[in-house]
């Protein structure tokens, strides 16, 4: 199989919707075989900083929670 031709990025400092950043939340915690994520952790394989996810939803529990 081949390669596409193009592969589609996000332009800097796009708008993030809470539904990427929970999928990405959940990625990391299932990539870490785990049911929590910490921030540290986050913060060194995830796609976005933890400050995002802690402004959008709150705290950093509180996203967890979702």
């Amino acid at each position: 199989m081949t390669e596409p031709a193009f592969k589609l990025s996000r332009a800097p400092n796009a708008p993030v919707s809470d539904d990427e950043l929970i999928a990405d939340l959940k990625r990391v915690a299932e990539s870490l075989k785990s049911d929590t994520v910490p921030q540290k952790k986050y913060d060194t394989v995830g796609a976005f900083h933890c400050s995002t996810i802690m402004r959008r939803f709150g705290s950093w529990n509180e996203a967890l929670r979702i």
